[in-house]
């Protein structure tokens, strides 16, 4: 045993000096469970925690060659089709252009106040032409140009212009600021953000342009990721160099719901153990009968039960999916928009592939009940690997639903703007998921590929990681809140002859757990003080999220939810969060908590003796040398989160 405690110490050992965190962090845990109680391995642990947080800075230096400023998957494509929409304004202008020789010289001799007027009086293309040849046939300055045509609003003309330019590498900073908000008006936004990284690319650029450039990219992409998302007035999603996040717009109590959303795409939870209640796999009604929930017996011996049953039980007819049978729906309008929005590429009885989708999932409950949890080199999540293929086919069917004939093809830039919808959700960046489930890898490739579609969406190991990255960093369980067993008590606990049932009556039941992506949940950051809390809640007449206050909320706040589980000391929360989401907690909690008695959570001493330093008397969660240090944390912040 000696033996393997110290290979495993030396091993992880190896990791923290290769920098290599993520794979010391799960060799400390797997030697943890054999040896709990050893010290070297505890300390190991926590010195690499802290050593992986002196890293970080608090307010990280953002450089024009940020991540941050990174293209889209697909901008290259979207950029393209963006110059053609210019060129195609520029045809229009040759379309109509006066191609007298006379009316060229008079053009010619027109200077820029002129060229402006024609705008001003709404003569268009006689603008462009005046403006085209004073351009070609002068040495103007660029910078009034732009400048001219932004402050008339002519933000079409603004784009005419900088893609007409001669010398567009001379162009300075202010010019493609000023290209870039104009390209923004017109939600030109991959153009907007490719003129932003030409604007640090610059001759001129110093470091004074940074923040206005930074600035103005955060609200480009904002509005690209965010402005197609449903209105909800009391809140707000920004992005900045720090990350996104959702802002309250006004104060709420306690218990408010700040925000209600429906999910993007949903699937039932592989292991929620309870996959033999039915439900609309659309929307995730539940449609589980009396019979089924009582049982024939239970309603057939007790009258008043089946009485009650009769007159408040909310029955909803199940309808199955008239091609596979696989999926089960709770009207034909769920149906039909399950077909139109993606199942019609994912269904069996159309996609031979498809069917083996279907028979993994069963194996992987099957497995979840012997408590395995996974079915090698096929799948080792709770949420079902049908989401992902959902995803990949109501992008494939977006993008058919703009085609305007059945010969047509779906091109690869209707399929970039269709995957424009996902673009919003995060990425923890997990790579090489294609390497631990291959076999999956390899079937939804086949899925895709499937010779009879009029297109076929290629699926890279990169975009697998991708999107599996996105829904398993944004997953969120939820449920029916409109069961029907709770209508049913709803009404029965309130007919005083019918009290007598609440004896019988079970208050927790089996539930048809889902898991779906919801756009602005998934904007949510995390605290371990959370000011938030997500229950499941009724969505335009169909189950998704409330996102509930739990203590006052002011105007101007950022809402926090947490992605684990706040019961946990600090040590695992942090461990659960760097495992799972790369990055360790410094939220008020994580900051003012300690790890255990050894170390002075204020100033980091170290105890002399094994009994430590005694605990705070109110949470017993942080640990002081002297009553100096317990008193400058309680100011600095412990007194916040103590008792939390």
């Amino acid at each position: 045993m000696e033996d393997e405690l110290q290979k495993c110490i030396i091993k992880a050992k190896e990791f923290v000096d290769a920098q290599n965190f993520q794979k010391a962090y799960e060799v400390y845990e797997e030697a943890l469970i054999k040896f709990p109680a050893n010290s070297e391995l505890n300390d190991g642990l926590r010195n690499m925690q802290e050593n992986v947080l002196e890293r970080i800075s608090p307010k990280p230096m953002v450089s024009p060659t940020s991540i941050h400023y990174g293209d889209l998957p697909g901008d290259n494509v979207i950029l393209r089709h963006e110059e053609g929409k210019v060129k195609q304004w520029l045809e229009t202008t040759d379309e109509n252009s006066d191609t007298n020789q006379s009316n060229s010289q008079v053009y010619s001799e027109m200077g820029l106040e002129e060229a402006l007027n024609f705008f001003k009086n709404g003569e268009i293309h006689r603008g462009r032409h005046a403006l085209r040849s004073f351009c070609n046939s002068s040495d103007h300055d660029v910078d009034i140009v732009m400048k001219s045509l932004y402050d008339m609003t002519l933000y079409k003309e603004c784009i005419i212009y900088l893609f007409t330019s001669r010398h567009p590498k001379k162009n300075s900073v202010s010019v493609w600021i000023l290209g870039a908000k104009a390209a923004k008006e017109l939600s030109l936004h991959a153009t907007a953000e490719h003129w932003i990284r030409k604007a640090f690319q610059s001759d001129d650029f110093n470091s004074d342009d940074q923040e206005e450039l930074m600035q103005l990219f955060f609200k480009i992409r904002t509005a690209r990721l965010f402005d197609n998302l449903p209105s909800e007035e009391g809140i707000e999603v920004n992005l900045s160099e720090k990350g996104r996040s959702v802002r309250a717009l006004c104060s709420y109590e306690s218990q408010s719901v700040i925000f209600q959303e429906g999910p993007v795409l949903i699937s039932q939870a592989l292991d929620s153990g309870y996959d033999d209640i039915p439900a609309c796999s659309h929307c995730a009604k539940c449609l589980v009968s009396a019979e089924q929930f009582f049982g024939g017996k239970g309603l057939k011996g007790n009258k008043t039960l089946k009485n009650a049953v009769n007159q408040f039980w909310t029955n909803r007819t199940p309808l199955r999916c008239e091609q596979c049978s696989m999926e089960l729906y709770c009207s034909e309008k769920c149906k039909l928009d399950s077909w139109k929005k993606y199942h019609r590429l994912i269904c069996p009885s159309q996609n031979k592939h498809a069917a083996k989708l279907y028979e993994i999932c069963t194996e992987f409950k099957k497995a979840s009940v012997k408590s395995s949890g996974k079915v090698e080199g096929w799948w080792y999540d709770n949420f079902s690997p049908i989401v992902l293929a959902k995803l990949w086919a109501s992008i494939l069917c977006d993008a058919n639903s703009k085609v305007e004939s059945i010969e047509e093809v779906v091109s690869d830039v209707l399929i970039a703007i269709s995957k424009r919808k996902f673009d919003s959700f995060q990425v923890c960046s997990q790579g090489g998921i294609t390497k631990r489930i291959p076999k999956m890898y390899d079937l939804m490739v086949k899925i895709f590929t499937n010779k009879d579609e009029r297109k076929q969406y290629i699926i890279t190991p990169g975009e697998f990681n991708l999107r599996y990255s996105q829904v398993s960093r944004n997953i969120q369980v939820f449920s029916d809140p409109n069961h029907p067993y709770f209508l049913f008590r709803k009404q029965v606990d309130k007919i005083p002859e019918m009290q007598h049932l609440q004896r019988i009556l079970p208050n927790t039941i089996p539930e048809a757990v889902f898991t779906g992506i919801f756009r602005i949940q998934s904007s949510l950051n995390h605290s371990c003080a959370n000011n938030v809390e997500i229950i499941s809640g009724d969505v335009n007449e169909a189950p998704g999220i409330h996102v509930i206050s739990k203590r006052p909320i002011k105007e101007g706040d950022e809402l926090f939810t947490s992605f684990v589980d706040t019961s946990l000391n600090r040590q695992q929360r942090r461990g659960f969060l760097y495992r799972m989401y790369h990055f360790w907690c410094e939220c008020p909690r994580c900051m003012f908590e300690g790890d255990d008695s050894d170390t002075c959570t204020q100033c980091r001493k170290e105890a002399d003796d094994e009994k430590g330093f005694p605990s705070c008397g109110r949470c017993h969660k942080a640990w002081y040398c002297s009553k100096a240090c317990q008193k400058a944390a309680w100011k600095k912040g412990h007194k916040a989160i103590c008792l939390y």
